[in-house]
């Protein structure tokens, strides 16, 4: 175990509130971060609003047998992969020379939504349920983190990673222009 690991101190943290049936409660260890406050949720670090995020969607998020799921750590090129995949999953609908193509007026991230992102104890997963299949969804989770389903009906998962040290650096940037309010976060 990392020695960060055994620094932290141990909290509870509800990971969902009554309303979407899941009211344990978890205690976790926490840990102040680069720019907030991090629990360590299945031996992941990750924000307090993270882990009750993915805490409803293991309980609660229905895969199904064709659904398409894009695993990238944060800034490591999710945008550009969510596009690509976007414009394959759909080039009958979509034909890529389109003058109407949906990628020309909508940001890959609302074509391709994010599994557990924007945060599932806000917008319900039945939000995802309503999606026409095969759905193409996007995911910063581990893959142990993910609902065993997933695993057990073959859903098709890509992962895309990076350097480490370049994604370091880029993240390094984004969360500085996050905390900062200025220039595209994107």
């Amino acid at each position: 175990m990392a020695q960060g690991q055994l620094d932290a101190q141990s909290v509870v943290v509800p990971t969902a509130t009554g309303d979407e049936g899941d009211d344990i409660l978890v205690s976790v260890p926490t840990r102040e971060g680069w720019w907030t406050t991090f629990v360590l949720y299945h031996g992941c670090w990750m924000t307090r609003q993270t882990a009750r995020s993915v805490s409803l969607v293991r309980a609660q998020f229905a895969p199904r047998d064709d659904d398409v799921v894009l695993a990238t750590y944060p800034k490591c090129g999710t945008t550009w992969l969510k596009a690509l995949a976007f414009a394959i999953a759909n080039r009958s609908s979509h034909p890529v020379a389109a003058g109407d193509h949906p990628l020309l007026t909508q940001s890959p991230h609302d074509l391709v939504p994010f599994i557990e992102m924007p945060f599932r104890h806000i917008h319900p997963l039945a939000a995802l349920d309503a999606l026409p299949s095969p759905r193409v969804l996007g995911t910063h989770m581990q893959h142990h983190l993910l609902p065993p389903r997933v695993d057990e009906l073959g859903c098709r998962i890509v992962y895309l990673c990076r350097e480490p040290k370049d994604v370091i650096v880029s993240l390094w940037h984004f969360i500085n222009k996050v905390k900062s309010g200025t220039g595209k976060t994107t």
